[in-house]
């Protein structure tokens, strides 16, 4: 996959994860406001997406690392 199509494929993907989930909460609470959703979701990825790249860089076992959060968050080898 070229990177285009691998940012592609995850926001795609997120997308549709966010289109779920509120779909979800629509269906318990008429109250649901999209765009903070949006902005609480994406806030909270950046922070753990900081977090996981902080400790890769910090680590001494980088390729040991990595492969332990290839498997965690289900990406295959070609960084999807």
């Amino acid at each position: 996959h070229s990177k285009n199509s691998r940012s592609r494929w995850r926001w795609s993907k997120r997308t549709s994860c966010y289109s779920d989930k509120i779909n979800t909460l629509k269906k318990k609470s008429s109250n649901v406001d999209e765009d903070n959703l949006q902005q609480v979701s994406e806030h909270l990825i950046q922070k753990i997406t900081n977090q996981v790249a902080n400790y890769l860089k910090e680590s001494k076992e980088f390729d040991k690392e990595l492969k332990s959060i290839r498997n965690i968050f289900q990406l295959d080898s070609n960084g999807q």
